[in-house]
C-alpha cells in the first residue's frame, strides 16, 4: 500500500487524494466538506453511529447541521450497484429521508436502516421484505431488483398494480420473463398483496398461471369440451370459411358478445349442421379463459359464469358500467360483476389508439374522456405523459374501428373529430340529432354518412335484443327492448307504457310481452337498470377495489 510520510505524520496516499467536498444521500441537502480539525473526536459518525476514535483526524462535516461521517462510511457509498447483499444496521438521529426502496419520506429515523455498504437508506419494514414473491395476478415470480431503472433503461417507467410512475425509486419488484416485458411493482403494493408462499427451489418459468392468452395444445384440437356448452367445440378454420362464403353475415361470440371477424378461427358447436342447430360460437380465447381469477380490481376470487343469473343472462359490468350478456366473471358474495372484454383489457393494461401518439395505460381515476367528453369515476386509459392529459373511458376504448349499417354499402369507420363547416352546425344522419364535432362518431366518406356510435351500435351493443326470455313475474316469454322516449313532438314514442307492475316509466332495456301488450322492468323490485345504466338495488354492497389512485 502507497502512503505518504511527513515530519512526524504518515498518511495513505488514498486518504491524501480524498476528495475536499463530497454529497452524501444520507444527508443530500449541504456539501460536506472534508476536515482534519481535532474537535470531532469524540462524536459519532452519522452514518455508522460508532465513535471516532482517537487516532483519526480526518472525517467529513456539514457546520451548519453538525453533521459528522467518517471517511470509511463516506468512501463506500459510490459502489452502489455491484450485486452485492445488503448489511443493513440500525440508523439514529433526526433526519429526514427518503426511502431508497418504497420512495416515501419519514421523519423519524429511529428504527430505520442503511446499508454499511452502499450507504442505501432504508425503512424497518423495507429491509425485511422478501427477494423472490408471488402475488395472485401475475403467473411468474417477483424479484426484488435494485437499481431496476439503471439495470433496465428499455423497461417500462410505471407500477403495473397501481400505475403510478416509478422515477427515483432504487427497488422494485420485476418480472425477468421475456414475455412480460419488464412487469415490474412497487414494494408498496407487493405489501397489501396476497403473497403466495415461495418454494427455495421454484423456477420463475414453472410457476405459470392459466391465462387468456397462452398457446396450448388444446388450440388446434378439433374438438374440445367446454363447461358453458352442452355440446362439443369445433375448431372452424376462419380463412377456408372466408374462401368459400362470399357472404357478410356476421358471427357473434357467445363469450364476449363481439363479432368473430371475417377470416378468424374460432369455435363453434358441433351440432351446427343439423336441422336444429345452436349457433353456439366462442374467440378461441374466449374459450380458454380460466375459470377462476384473482384481479387486483377486486377482493375477492372471481368465478367465470356462461350466464349472468337474470333474466335473459343480462348484468352490468362494474369496471365499464355498461350491461351484457355472454361470459362474466362473478363474485357472489359482493354480487360484483366483470365482463371479458373488460378482463382482457385491464390484463393488457396498455393500449395504442390512432387518435393519440402515445401509449394509452389503464388508471383507476378519469377526469372526463376525450371521446364522449363526459365525466366519470370508476376506471380509464390515460396516457403517461403528464402534458397530454388524454384519457378515454372503458366504453370509448371498445368501441369497435369499423362497423356496419345494412343502409350503407361501405363499412363506417371510427372518425376522431369533424373538420370545421362553414355553418358550425353538425348533425347525425341516422337521429338527426345534433352532433358535437369533437365527439367521436362513425363515418363513411364515399356516402358523406356520419352518426353518433350508439345510434349505429346501440344504447346496449354486448345485448341481444329481440330475444325471448322467461320472466319471473309474467305468464309468457318476455322480449328484451329498448324503450326511449323520442323528442320529436307528437311522434307515437313520445310517451312510453309504464311498467305493468309498479306503474312506473319503463324505459331503457326493459321486457315487453308482444301478446298483452304490456312491457315490465326487468327486475321491478329493485328498478335494477334504467337508461343511463345505474343500479338501484339500495341493498346491493359497496364495491371496495384494491387499485386506488394516488390523488384520492
Amino acid at each position: 500500500m502507497e502512503w505518504y510520510r511527513g515530519f512526524r505524520w504518515i498518511i495513505h496516499k488514498q486518504c491524501a487524494e480524498l476528495p475536499r467536498e463530497i454529497s452524501h444521500p444520507i444527508h443530500p441537502n449541504h456539501p460536506l466538506i472534508l476536515t482534519d480539525k481535532e474537535f470531532h473526536r469524540g462524536i459519532q459518525c452519522g452514518v455508522c453511529s460508532q465513535l471516532f476514535p482517537r487516532e483519526v483526524c480526518l472525517a467529513y462535516y456539514c457546520s451548519g447541521c453538525n453533521f459528522w461521517i467518517d471517511i470509511k462510511c463516506a468512501s463506500k457509498w459510490q459502489n452502489q450497484n455491484d450485486g452485492h447483499k445488503h448489511n443493513f444496521t440500525t440508523l439514529t438521529g433526526p433526519i429526514k429521508f427518503t426511502c431508497d426502496f418504497c420512495g416515501q419520506g419519514d421523519d423519524d429515523l429511529q428504527y430505520n436502516y442503511i446499508c454499511k455498504i452502499c450507504q442505501l437508506i432504508v425503512h424497518r419494514k423495507c429491509s425485511w421484505l422478501p427477494l423472490p414473491v408471488k402475488i395472485p395476478w401475475h403467473q411468474h415470480q417477483l424479484k426484488l431488483t435494485w437499481w431496476f431503472q439503471d439495470k433496465y433503461p428499455n423497461y417500462q417507467d410505471f407500477c403495473d398494480i397501481c400505475e403510478e410512475n416509478v422515477d427515483g425509486i432504487r427497488a422494485l419488484y420485476c418480472c425477468h420473463d421475456d414475455e412480460c416485458r419488464g412487469y415490474a411493482a412497487h414494494s408498496k403494493c407487493i405489501r397489501i398483496s396476497v403473497l403466495i408462499p415461495v418454494d427455495d427451489n421454484d423456477e420463475p418459468s414453472t410457476s405459470k398461471c392459466p391465462s387468456a392468452i397462452e398457446t396450448t395444445a388444446d388450440d388446434k384440437a378439433l374438438q374440445i369440451e367446454h363447461f358453458s356448452h352442452p355440446h362439443m367445440l369445433t375448431l372452424i378454420d376462419g380463412q377456408e370459411v372466408a374462401r368459400q362464403d362470399d357472404q357478410d353475415e356476421g358471427i357473434t361470440c357467445n363469450g364476449c358478445t363481439l363479432p368473430i371477424m371475417r377470416g378468424e378461427s374460432y369455435r363453434s358447436c358441433a351440432q351446427q349442421a343439423i336441422e336444429k342447430p345452436c349457433n353456439f360460437s366462442l374467440h378461441i380465447n374466449c374459450a380458454k379463459l380460466p375459470q377462476k381469477t384473482l384481479l387486483p380490481l377486486h377482493e375477492h376470487e372471481l368465478t367465470l359464469l356462461p350466464t349472468a343469473s337474470s333474466v335473459g343472462g343480462v348484468f352490468m359490468c362494474d369496471m365499464c358500467a355498461s350491461l351484457s350478456q355472454g361470459f362474466s366473471y362473478h363474485c357472489q358474495r359482493c354480487d360484483y360483476y366483470l365482463d371479458i372484454y373488460c378482463s382482457l383489457l385491464y390484463e393488457r393494461r396498455t393500449l395504442r389508439c390512432d387518435a393519440h401518439d402515445h401509449t394509452l395505460r389503464f388508471s383507476t381515476k378519469l377526469v372526463s374522456c376525450n371521446s364522449c367528453r363526459t365525466r366519470k369515476k370508476n376506471f380509464c386509459f390515460r396516457c403517461g405523459s403528464e402534458r397530454c392529459n388524454f384519457q378515454l373511458c372503458i366504453s370509448c376504448v371498445k368501441l369497435p374501428l369499423t362497423v356496419r349499417y345494412k343502409y350503407d354499402n361501405h363499412p363506417l369507420k371510427l372518425t376522431y373529430t369533424s373538420a370545421k363547416n362553414d355553418l358550425d352546425e353538425y348533425y347525425c344522419d341516422k337521429c338527426e340529432g345534433i352532433r358535437d364535432r369533437k365527439h367521436w362518431f362513425y363515418s363513411c366518406p364515399d356516402c358523406d354518412f356520419e352518426c353518433h356510435p350508439d345510434c349505429i351500435r346501440g344504447r346496449y351493443p354486448q345485448v341481444k335484443l329481440g330475444g325471448c326470455y322467461k320472466h319471473d313475474d309474467h305468464q309468457h316469454n318476455v322480449a328484451l327492448v329498448d324503450k326511449r322516449k323520442s323528442e320529436i313532438p307528437n311522434d307515437k314514442r313520445e310517451h312510453l307504457l309504464p311498467c305493468s307492475k309498479c306503474s312506473e316509466i319503463c324505459e331503457g332495456l326493459v321486457c315487453e310481452c308482444l301478446k298483452c301488450g304490456i312491457n315490465i322492468h326487468r327486475e321491478h323490485k329493485e328498478f335494477a337498470h334504467n337508461e343511463l345504466g345505474g343500479r338501484g338495488n339500495k341493498n346491493r354492497r359497496s364495491r371496495r377495489y384494491l387499485l386506488k389512485d394516488s390523488s384520492e
